[in-house]
């Protein structure tokens, strides 16, 4: 469940000095911040940080937050982003209504992997807005989940879809992946059949029906609310296979094989091929298993799965025939095995003990040798009967 994707934060360190904020610093400061400015701009960034933390260290006066900014800002360009976080945490303890430090300390947090912390500045950052972005919450709603804070993620999360009047399909997704992560499921289902309710059309909400189904190991359901939403929206190959092998756990052979030909449609290989042949066989299906295999698997290489299928079928002089072409692969010795087999069953004695004692493959020359051991035995048995 936590494949969930999380957003990507942008920074909002401030490097220039514009309005009334800049015209309020003390001249020193205001000349400080100008040099730094030029050494940021000509990319020297370590020393712009050197000049603004030694100003900070030397000045009796109040630091404002466009200082910090700055050098939080400095600091994540050098790459040392434990300093940057410092700095800007600091700088809103002393600037607690500064946004900026707000939402920067919740940036450098996030880059650290303090993800709760982030949560906790986010939401910060949301309150402080003017006016409020209701994507803040997401994200902090975001950082909790990414934390393992589930409570507090489902908690943000329902704030926001409470109080937006169309929420996003993503802020949905993300609140009814937290709620199963935080042991709600039945609120998580409700929340999602409300909205899939409204917009019955939108296949994102069948998909994540059908994890709910999932979780509950509710495999009908499960393809049953997948088959809707790629009805509504194109799948890729693999959502299909995906499809396919629920299928095959409900025992559904059928649908599992007609689902994976919706997935490779024309252009399909040896082995998926071979995949849905022995989907068609299970299934009792064996002339449309054979018929797939030489229609799309028109190779040596198939011969003896084709002629194991037809031996499983019983069909034993089709499936002699079509093993021989297997003679002359690496597969030999295993044709070889099972065309005994076919005349074994045929009750051709001469013909079974003859393709047995003609396999030299270690891997079946041993099992070739039981059977050998009851031909003698049947042989012997006949001659005793004639005398």
């Amino acid at each position: 469940m936590k494949s969930i994707s999380i957003f990507s934060i942008l920074l909002l360190a401030i490097f220039c000095f514009v309005g009334t904020g800049f015209a309020k610093l003390s001249p020193q400061a205001r000349q400080n911040l100008y040099k730094a400015q030029l050494l940021l701009d000509d990319e020297k960034y370590a020393e712009a940080a050197t000049l603004i933390k030694t100003h900070m260290d030397s000045t009796t006066e109040p630091v404002d937050a466009q200082i910090f900014l700055v050098l939080g800002g400095a600091y994540l360009q050098t790459g040392d982003d434990k300093s940057a976080y410092d700095t800007f945490k600091e700088g809103f303890g002393l600037h607690p209504d500064n946004v900026h430090l707000c939402r920067n300390t919740a940036v450098t947090a996030y880059k650290l992997e303090r993800y709760n912390e982030a949560g906790r500045f986010l939401e910060k950052t949301y309150a402080l807005q003017k006016p409020a972005d209701p994507r803040t919450l997401f994200q902090a709603g975001s950082m909790y989940y990414k934390g393992d804070n589930f409570k507090s993620s489902v908690k943000v999360l329902q704030k926001l879809i409470a109080q937006t009047k169309n929420p996003d399909k993503e802020w949905i997704s993300l609140a009814v992946h937290a709620l199963l992560e935080n042991g709600q499921p039945e609120k998580a289902k409700s929340m999602l059949l409300r909205y899939l309710e409204q917009a019955p059309e939108d296949s994102a909400y069948w998909k994540l029906l059908a994890k709910l189904h999932m979780n509950k190991e509710q495999l009908a359901k499960t393809a049953a609310a997948l088959e809707i939403a790629y009805r509504l929206e194109l799948p890729s190959q693999q959502e299909l296979e995906n499809l396919s092998s629920i299928y095959r756990y409900t025992e559904a052979p059928l649908l599992a094989a007609a689902t994976l030909e919706r997935a490779y449609g024309t252009a399909i290989n040896t082995e998926q091929a071979l995949n849905i042949a022995a989907l068609y066989a299970s299934a009792g299906r064996i002339n449309k298993a054979v018929n797939y295999m030489d229609h799309y698997s028109k190779n040596t290489s198939t011969s003896l799965k084709k002629g194991q299928l037809l031996f499983k079928a019983r069909r034993f002089n089709e499936a002699r025939d079509a093993l021989q072409p297997a003679l002359g692969t690496k597969d030999a010795g295993e044709a070889r095995f099972y065309i005994a087999l076919c005349a074994w069953e045929l009750k051709d004695w001469q013909k079974a003990k003859q393709e047995l004692n003609q396999i030299i493959d270690g891997n079946f020359k041993k099992r070739a040798s039981g059977y050998l051991e009851i031909l003698l035995d049947i042989e012997t048995a006949q001659m005793e009967s004639v005398e």
